[in-house]
């Protein structure tokens, strides 16, 4: 019987059987690899398969009598709970509760030796569930001299890799063709797809499942089919990437931006293309800026609008069906920002936003540029998959091998898949440059030079994407231990084309399938000053991990938009690109991010720190009080923690966003107005919030009226409306509605009595004022007749 001392001290050594495969025990010779008293042997075996497995005590003379025995320590890391099966007081097996089984040969006891032929037999069936367990087998050769071989097991069912269905529903509307940095969003949008590829090529450090498809979507002013309009396969037969998916950086090299924005019709046709509902099926989607082309996508994010649909039926929020993950740029429009958040929460997806669209940076910890949104969004895109980020540096290379980047350390756990570190660079290089600035990347664990088991991924021809993939399982060779602490040193190797001062950005990547880590903030779109509950979960395959450290900040918007910008003087929206979005807000934005660093400065956000407290269970919550500042906020997490017999030390990082809209209108301290002009009764409004706060510009596409024809809006820029209702009279009983609240219901004109020119008051009178107005002015001609005829004597 193993003693919880032996059991302890077995969790310092790992040894790792190949998958579907368990080491038999060695009493052959009791010191040999197969049989050290202190080692733990890992089986990996997929969850849904039938498992079968069998453990020999390997003897010499063949068929010698053994003796078995098995055990479970109450203190070792397994996840699942185990009940023994025993014979009077001898233990001849266990079962536990996701279905594994472990069983000594029939007919063993502590009395009766057995055939060194009859095995120990692991065993669960197709139904059983995800879970560890480690147990502890002990063999006893009888045969004239008692030797003993003790190993430990720990047998993990995890869930398989699955065949998937991804879609890139991709905006190339006129705005992206906005400058960002030396280049255009649109240049940056590759850059972010681009970095995309390896992990939708490698699926939990092993090639994607056969079947696995890839698919693109463009939208502008409807669908822009691309090359490949359908489906492809990623890998072929043989496990290659196929013509179509080597081809995708050419094909998004190939195109350039134009038109309007019709994101409905591009989130419609990347739903119909992954269309394979046995398996995960994913549209990541991106836009830059508000749809203007039928059908839209509601706000609430459940279904589609003109002509109507649902996205995910028969729910919402969906808890099956596609899975959207939608990014987005900063930006005033709540309409928007709303759309997007909703649209995510409401289908099982995250949400993330820029913190405002930006040149390319190093990673901050909200990004503020496209490529680096694409990078913090492939753990939540490819979850079913495993891609786990871990930490994310960034720097400038300098073309001088004295002055090398050395980032800060990060740590890997236990018994990932792969690791992978994905660098993006402010410059595009060849591909042979590209080769070689690799060859100037140093990494290091644990103090020893390991560059060499990363293998470079280079996608397309002129590239600014480099990817480094260490995995665990290679051909031909023992698994690899990928656990500890990790160090990148880069140098920009002379002759590489390393312009001075390029910034870089690295993110570190953890193939996972045993941590997981989720966030809930429950609705994604808050009203200002709400309360906002922070949950996390954390479990290692079902065990809930009860003792790690949880840092959330909430990095919330500097200055309140709508009184930032209604300041300064409106631009010149005709100067403006034509994208087809006659929102003057959002253009005078786009430009003052782009050329105005105060206002920048700003809006800068500001990290809070929000106190997690551990639950129970692996849950860990936090609150925090929303500011009274409409914008976006962002929630970036932080996981830090470790676990000697179990996952070794662990680190993680991501973050999400949220949207707060505004609380309520205060009509009093609103400036409102109303006038007649032709036969359009002309509204203006400058809305405030509670506080005197400006509603502000960029919001002209979220209102709507009730009760009239709203025949024309325009934002002024400095806060004011106008809007005109055709053919509507002072009186005439309308709802007016912004962001889907009811923020004005009463008269059209605003309860106040409009001016009104004679020539307007008498196209709006009706016949029977007419035949009134005709017969007065007869009494007053023959009253003033009468008063102007001349007396007769």
């Amino acid at each position: 019987m193993a003693s919880g001392a032996a059991a302890a001290a077995a969790f310092a050594f790992w040894a790792s059987a190949a998958s579907g495969q368990l080491a038999d025990l060695n009493l052959n010779d009791p010191g040999s690899p197969a049989c050290v008293p202190t080692s733990t042997v890992t089986g990996t075996f997929d969850s849904g398969t039938a498992l079968n497995e069998n453990i020999l005590a390997l003897t010499n003379p063949a068929g010698e009598p053994v003796f078995w025995e098995v055990s479970f320590d109450p203190n070792a890391p397994s996840t699942v709970s185990c009940t023994a099966s025993t014979a009077g007081t001898f233990v001849t097996g266990y079962s536990c509760d996701n279905g594994l089984e472990i069983a000594l040969p029939a007919g063993a006891t502590d009395l009766v030796s057995v055939s060194s032929a009859q095995p120990v037999t692991v065993t669960a069936p197709v139904t059983a569930t995800e879970g560890v367990a480690l147990f502890s087998l002990t063999a006893t050769r009888d045969g004239g001299g008692f030797e003993t071989c003790q190993m430990f097991y720990q047998i993990e069912l995890l869930a398989p890799k699955k065949a998937f269905d991804l879609v890139f529903a991709l905006d190339k509307s006129g705005s992206m063709s906005s400058a960002s940095g030396s280049g255009t969003r649109w240049d940056a949008l590759r850059t972010g797809v681009t970095a995309f590829l390896p992990f939708i090529e490698d699926a939990a450090g092993a090639p994607a499942p056969l079947g696995s498809r890839l698919g693109l979507t463009f939208f502008d002013s409807s669908v822009a089919t691309p090359p490949t309009t359908a489906m492809f396969d990623i890998l072929d037969g043989s496990g290659n990437p196929t013509p179509q998916f080597a081809g995708i950086v050419g094909v998004l090299a190939g195109t350039g931006p134009g038109g309007a924005t019709a994101m409905g019709q591009g989130l419609q046709d990347g739903i119909a293309k992954a269309n394979n509902a046995s398996r995960p099926r994913v549209v990541v989607l991106f836009t830059d800026g508000e749809q203007n082309v039928d059908p839209e996508v509601a706000l609430d994010g459940c279904g589609f609008e003109n002509p109507a649909s649902d996205i995910n039926p028969p729910n919402c929020p969906a808890t099956e069906g596609h899975k959207i993950i939608t990014m987005g740029v900063g930006s005033p429009s709540g309409d928007y920002l709303a759309t997007l958040a909703n649209l995510a929460a409401n289908n099982r997806g995250t949400h993330f936003v820029t913190d405002n669209g930006a040149a390319f940076n190093g990673p901050t910890p909200v990004p503020t540029d496209i490529g680096g949104v694409f990078s913090d969004s492939i753990g939540a895109a490819l979850e079913d998959n495993s891609p786990q980020l871990i930490a994310k540096y960034g720097g400038t290379l300098q073309p001088d091998p004295a002055q090398p980047n050395e980032l800060d350390a990060f740590v890997v756990n236990r018994q990932v898949d792969a690791v992978a570190l994905s660098f993006a660079l402010g410059q595009r290089f060849e591909t042979p440059n590209l080769a070689m600035l690799a060859g100037g990347i140093t990494i290091s664990r644990d103090g020893a030079d390991v560059t060499s088991q990363f293998q470079p991924r280079i996608y397309g021809n002129f590239s600014d994407v480099l990817t480094l993939v260490a995995p665990r399982l290679v051909d031909g060779t023992a698994p690899r231990d990928l656990d500890g602490e990790y160090t990148v040193t880069i140098t920009a190797p002379q002759n590489s084309g390393v312009k001075p001062s390029t910034p870089f950005r690295l993110y570190a990547y953890a193939e996972d399938r045993r941590f997981d880590a989720t966030s809930d903030v429950g609705t994604n779109v808050r009203k200002v000053n709400d309360p906002v509950e922070v949950s996390v979960q954390l479990d290692w395959i079902n065990l809930p991990i009860e003792d790690a450290q949880v840092v959330v900040r909430a990095f919330l918007p500097g200055a309140d938009m709508g009184e930032l910008l209604s300041a300064g003087d409106p631009i010149d929206t005709a100067s403006v690109g034509n994208d087809g979005t006659p929102n003057a807000g959002v253009q005078k934005y786009d430009q003052l991010t782009a050329t105005d660093p105060g206002f920048l400065a700003a809006l800068a956000l500001s990290p809070n720190a929000v106190a997690m407290t551990h639950q129970g269970g692996g849950r860990y919550t936090g609150d925090f009080v929303l500011p009274d500042t409409v914008g976006a906020v962002h929630l970036v997490y932080d996981v830090a923690g470790e676990n000697a017999g179990l996952y070794g030390r662990i680190q993680r990082h991501w973050y999400e966003t949220v949207y707060a809209t505004w609380d309520e209108i205060d009509l009093a301290a609103s400036e409102l107005a109303s006038k007649f002009e032709g036969d359009g009764l002309v509204l203006n409004a400058k809305f405030r919030r509670p506080g005197g706060k400006l509603i502000g510009p960029g919001q002209v596409r979220g209102f709507s009226f009730d009760g009239a024809t709203l025949d024309s809006a325009r934002d002024l820029q400095d806060g004011r409306y106008e809007f005109v209702l055709a053919g509507a009279a002072a009186d005439t009983p309308i709802k007016v509605s912004l962001g889907g609240e009811t923020v004005y219901e009463g008269p059209a004109g605003w309860g106040k009595g409009p001016g009104r020119s004679i020539v307007q008051i008498l196209q709006n009178l009706p016949w029977w004022g007419w035949l009134l107005l005709i017969l007065l002015l007869f009494i007053l001609l023959w009253i003033l007749m009468r008063v102007l005829r001349p007396s007769t004597p």
